[in-house]
């Protein structure tokens, strides 16, 4: 082997490590999306929607979120609410990971802005 080769190699290697690290989805966040029973409860940018505490009532159960930094978690609810509080305990999300409380039926998820059309860690 030349040195040639082994420099265009050695380049090879550094281009294929540095774009795994390059984020997926470089429109950045795009939507927050609370879903109950199937039916949209609450969508808004998270450009819009400023850090701190929001309430929202579904049916016969009242729950709060809360955002900081582009991320979001469900804040503790009580044992009669939902027993085994896996939603409470998922802690904070950010990304297209969504937080799911399934006696109460809600999902809450961010949204990529194209929905759906983002790369992926799988496909390419």
């Amino acid at each position: 082997m030349k040195r040639l080769d082994i420099a265009l190699i050695l380049a090879y290697i550094a281009i294929a490590i540095g774009l795994a690290f390059l984020p997926f989805n470089v429109d950045g966040m795009g939507q927050l999306r609370v879903v109950v029973d199937g039916e949209i409860l609450y969508s808004s940018p998270m450009s819009l929607l400023s850090n701190g505490s929001y309430t929202l009532r579904a049916d016969e159960t009242t729950f709060q979120f809360e955002i900081e930094n582009e991320k979001v978690r469900i804040k503790q609810m009580t044992r009669e609410e939902c027993p085994r509080q896996i939603c409470s305990k998922t802690g904070w999300v950010k990304g297209e990971k969504p937080i799911v409380c399934l006696p109460n039926k809600i999902v809450i998820e961010i949204v990529s802005k194209n929905d759906g059309e983002s790369v992926d860690g799988i496909s390419y």
